[in-house]
């Protein structure tokens, strides 16, 4: 049998193991709650887990006990206005004294205007770099030649 349909735990650590799409009815992920408005539950641990390979890696997924999900929690009025301030400050310039549209580039400190004065300088999403940047410009070592396997065709040859 394969590690992935252990529903007893015996090889994987205690733990029930089965492959994706043949858990038992009333377990479901972290994701399966999310999109029903639920949550686990404070102190509810995962009771089993789906083991599934993507891209060749061995990944898992923790099951919960449908019954004993939660409600998610909703944002409180004051942690909205709260958000909707820290929002307001990312969009404020320092320099020109203005909320912009758009959130200020931490990078520049303040918006794209005074940085870059003529429109045709500025940089824009779509600009590709031709060199690469200042700090990548560190000398580069070639690659090295793998050698053949020695089974290989070519190793024969």
């Amino acid at each position: 049998m394969s590690v992935r349909y252990d529903p007893t735990g015996a090889r994987n650590h205690g733990t029930p193991t089965w492959p994706l799409g043949y858990a038992p009815a009333g377990l479901v992920t972290r994701r399966q709650l999310r999109l029903r408005g639920l949550c686990p539950g404070r102190g509810n641990e995962p009771v089993g887990q789906l083991r599934f390979t993507y891209r060749g890696r061995p990944c898992f997924a923790y099951l919960y006990r449908l019954d004993q999900a939660r409600p998610k929690r909703t944002a409180t009025p004051a942690v909205l206005e709260a958000l909707d301030r820290a929002m307001a400050a990312r969009r404020w310039c320092p320099t020109c004294k203005t909320h912009k549209p758009y959130c200020i580039p931490t990078s520049l400190g303040e918006c794209p205007e005074h940085q870059y004065p003529d429109p045709a300088t500025a940089p824009t999403s779509t600009d590709v770099r031709d060199e690469p940047a200042p700090h990548c410009q560190e000398e580069r070592r070639p690659a090295a030649t793998p050698t053949p396997y020695e089974g290989s065709e070519a190793a024969r040859s």
